[in-house]
């Protein structure tokens, strides 16, 4: 799915998830809700958005959203983790936003094709949760 244009996140980093709060819960045992990795029709085209770490902090992904910095939390995941799940992180370059990149197997393309790519997906978000919901790095 990339082709020779395009850059692959290292395994040895981290990227970052902003949350809008209508899905995080502080109190819950799992406090992010999986729809906070429910690729979006029109934003997710070419893959569910990230940020690099090495390149961006955590309130500076939070402060580039459209609402105030403090609708969000940021979740830290590493990239050998995605990867251990199957997934590619594509460096997608973003005027005057550093880091950004994207996971072409959640391109929402994929996840609303049909009923079966849609569970495929859900269980690799099912996945992420769980993960993200461990390393919240900005509330």
């Amino acid at each position: 799915m990339t082709d020779e244009s395009q850059s692959i996140v290292p395994p040895d980093e981290s990227v970052l998830r902003r949350i809008h709060r209508n899905y995080y819960r502080a109190d819950a045992l799992r406090p992010i809700n999986m729809a906070a990795f429910r690729p979006n029709r029109e934003n997710d085209a070419d893959g569910l958005s990230f940020f690099r770490e090495s390149l961006i902090d955590a309130k500076s992904v939070a402060e580039s959203a459209r609402k105030p910095a403090e609708d969000y939390v940021v979740a830290r995941l590493s990239v050998a983790h995605l990867n251990r799940l199957g997934l590619t992180v594509i460096e997608s370059e973003i005027p005057d936003l550093p880091g950004h990149c994207h996971i072409p197997e959640l391109a929402a393309s994929i996840y609303y094709q049909d009923k079966a790519s849609k569970n495929r997906c859900k269980a690799i978000l099912e996945k992420l949760t769980a993960h993200a919901s461990k390393d919240i790095v900005y509330r």
